[in-house]
């Protein structure tokens, strides 16, 4: 499971090697590549890896660079092949196109370069409320970059398929018979339902309970029988009746 790392200025293993890094903007979820350099005693410098980027970018700045606001951030990093994701701040106002350290490529698709700030980052600007905000950022990105981990790459809310096995298939299908068997009838046909009760072949509760062989054949030799009774006493009965019949003519 990944989890949002939240490291002091010294600490960041931000490398000046020309990788591309993803940003992901944690108030519109929208993700672009940077590429950057660290000062380990200041903050990050950088820009956006190409046009399409920063595109992407200028969605979260209302289409313009020139947003001093600070944005909560993740950045991911690999370190020693490992993906790790780190909470941080950013604005939207492209500035100081040619620093020494930092010159703005063609390809970046805009001009001048971004500040990416972490725990105790500094600068050289003396406004109190852009260093008090980009801190203050980073703080709020390690509470929503840990949601965004969680929805988007830990996904927490994907249920793992449990394994079968026959002893929690029986379980299960016992419950079902359990609860199938609470019902109350249907009323497809009452009064056929209570002459398969007046006749013995159920005594009528649990009537949604699935059928089982053993039940079903018990069920059908009652039937039969009942049948082979009542054949046979009206067979007995139309003798009777023909013998009454006969000994009234006889007299």
């Amino acid at each position: 499971m990944k989890r949002v790392e939240v490291v002091n200025i010294r600490d960041f293993p931000f490398r000046n090697n020309g990788e591309e890094r993803l940003i992901v903007d944690l108030l519109s979820g929208v993700q672009y590549n940077i590429v950057g350099e660290h000062n380990n005693v200041r903050h990050t410098d950088y820009v956006c890896a190409s046009p399409q980027d920063a595109a992407e970018k200028r969605r979260t700045a209302s289409n313009n660079f020139n947003d001093w606001s600070a944005r909560p951030i993740l950045i991911r990093i690999i370190v020693n092949e490992q993906e790790r994701w780190f909470a941080a701040s950013t604005h939207n106002a492209a500035h100081a196109p040619n620093m020494g350290h930092l010159r703005t490529p063609a390809q970046a698709g805009h001009t001048g370069h971004f500040c990416l700030w972490v725990r105790e980052a500094q600068t050289g600007s003396t406004s109190a409320s852009y260093i008090r905000d980009m801190r203050a950022a980073v703080e709020t990105a390690a509470t929503l970059g840990q949601r965004w981990l969680d929805e988007n790459i830990n996904n927490p809310t994907e249920e793992v398929e449990e394994e079968m096995t026959q002893e929690k298939f029986n379980a299960m299908y016992a419950e079902m018979v359990r609860q199938m068997g609470e019902l109350p009838p249907r009323g497809l046909s009452p009064t056929e339902f209570d002459a398969a009760i007046a006749l013995g072949l159920t005594d009528g509760t649990r009537p949604q309970e699935p059928l089982t062989l053993e039940r079903g054949a018990i069920i059908a030799k009652r039937a039969v029988q009942s049948a082979v009774r009542q054949i046979r006493d009206e067979i007995l009965q139309g003798a009777q009746d023909r013998i009454g019949s006969s000994n009234e003519h006889s007299v």
